[in-house]
This record gives C-alpha cells, sequence and structure tokens, in this order.
C-alpha cells in the first residue's frame, strides 16, 4: 500500500472511531462519500458505505456521489 492511500484510510478511520456524522457535508452539501468518489479514492468510498454512509444524498448541484464521475447507479 502505498504511504499517500496508507495515511488517507487512516484518517477516515479515525473519523469513524470517534463517531463523526458520516454524512456530514461542505458548504456545496458534498459529503465524504461525494469527495471520495470525485478523488478516485475506491477503497475509501467503499469503507465509506460499508460504516453506513448514505449512498442517496444530494450534492448542491442535486448529484449524488455516483454521478460525480458520470457513471449509472449500481
Amino acid at each position: 500500500i502505498p504511504v499517500g492511500e496508507y495515511y488517507k484510510m487512516c484518517r477516515v478511520k479515525f473519523f469513524i472511531k470517534r463517531k463523526w456524522d458520516l454524512d456530514a457535508v461542505n458548504k456545496y452539501k458534498n459529503s465524504g462519500l461525494h469527495i471520495a468518489v470525485e478523488m478516485g479514492e475506491k477503497k475509501i468510498a467503499d469503507y465509506l458505505i460499508k460504516k453506513g454512509a448514505s449512498k442517496g444524498g444530494r450534492n448542491e448541484m442535486g448529484l449524488m456521489a455516483y454521478q460525480r464521475l458520470g457513471g449509472d447507479c449500481e
């Protein structure tokens, strides 16, 4: 595992262990899942979903996380 990838996942696990809201959003209503998908962080996106992050949340533009890539919903 590349060092950068390891530290990103460690930060995600840190916040989850402290019971932070997995569906919290930024000023554009992007959740952590939206951002993980947009950044191509598949392992983190999968982990967030496994831990209970909502796949149906919409951002300010009305897009769900999977739509950030222009993909189809699975």
